[in-house]
């Protein structure tokens, strides 16, 4: 049994690769020492199996988008419920250009929620993995690719992960494995 601390948590981990996963707790977990005073959660990676390669492919795509956007207001909108609160803040002719958007330099009228964000943007995952073995070696490789772009139209949002998991068991005599 292989024991390793994931980086970035279990949510790192590509769940194609999860064979079992168990929790231990109490005194089951005392032999993880200090650590373990909450428990423990073992998670054990698919390993390869006796018999011819088996090929296996998964993919999955779909979109992700905002639950809910503030509505907000246009310029002309802003300036009359400005002017309503602080008097005078625009004159009578900034609040028509506003409203004929006459001037789109001078009075201009963005709507940066439309400007700013996408609709929706694209998630995606594939993993193919090859499995087999004989009954002195064993293989299990992995190759998977998950990622997200993100809502914003020019980011640097987009995540991308690549993993590559390879459990190789090696049997060199009836008492040494590898």
């Amino acid at each position: 049994m292989v024991f390793r601390i994931v980086t970035g948590g279990m949510n790192r981990l590509n769940p194609t690769e999860i064979e079992s996963i168990s929790v231990l707790k109490d005194a089951a977990a005392a032999i993880y020492g200090a650590r373990a005073a909450n428990g423990v959660i073992l998670i054990t990676t698919k390993r390869g199996k006796e018999g011819k390669a088996t090929v296996t492919f998964n993919a999955s795509g779909g979109f992700s988008q905002a639950t809910r956007l503030p509505k907000m207001t246009n310029s002309y909108e802003y300036a009359t419920m400005l002017n309503e609160v602080l008097s005078g803040s625009f004159s009578e002719e900034q609040l028509e250009g506003y409203r004929t958007h006459a001037n789109p330099w001078k009075y201009p009228d963005t709507d940066w929620f439309d400007t700013v964000l996408k609709n929706a943007s694209p998630i995606y995952r594939a993993d193919v993995g090859v499995s087999g073995g004989t009954d002195k070696v064993k293989y299990y490789v992995n190759f998977g690719v998950n990622g997200e772009d993100g809502i914003y139209k020019n980011s640097a949002n987009r995540y991308d992960q690549y993993s590559l998991r390879t459990n190789l068991d090696i049997k060199t005599s009836e008492y040494v494995n590898f």
